[in-house]
């Protein structure tokens, strides 16, 4: 609520419950007098740890955002903090794993690869050479290998 233009109190859902309807009231109807005063808010520029503490002290589970020129921004909710947290630590978590990943692992697979690629060519070379000593008998096993992996059935 605001007077003046300036934010003076809050009204939350638990103070229409617990004032009004657990009352027996028109919701409809909700006066200001349930309102609850003395609002506590946080600048724009604050962290999720001050909002914290700022709920913390003051027993509260919402905290309105303000700005100097435009007033009341936003607020913040114990839930919208937790899921800001969450979000964090399990970026900051992935990012680690990312960079463990990269270090441990991108060269020993950069080494498998060079591995494969060398001991593709070692195949090649014995079967050219079978080839043109005209031992196909010897080398047809290579070649079937070879056209095998493409056909379906074969492996």
């Amino acid at each position: 609520m605001t007077r003046n233009g300036l934010a003076v109190g809050m009204v939350t859902s638990g103070d229409v419950v617990e004032k009004v309807v657990l009352k027996g009231e028109d919701s409809g109807r909700v006066p200001r007098s349930i309102m609850s005063f003395l609002l506590v808010t946080i600048s724009s520029t604050g962290t999720v740890k001050q909002a914290l503490q700022l709920m913390r002290l003051n027993r509260i589970k919402r905290v309105p955002m303000t700005d100097s020129s435009t007033g009341i921004i936003g607020v913040m909710t114990q839930r919208s903090l937790a899921d800001a947290v969450n979000k964090s630590v399990l970026e900051r978590t992935l990012e680690r794993a990312r960079s463990t990943f990269r270090m441990r692992y991108k060269p020993v697979l950069g080494n498998l690869g060079i591995l494969l690629q060398f001991s593709a060519v070692l195949l090649v070379v014995p079967a050219l050479v079978g080839t043109a000593l005209g031992e196909a008998g010897s080398i047809t096993g290579v070649y079937l290998k070879w056209r095998g992996s493409r056909l379906p059935g074969f492996s």
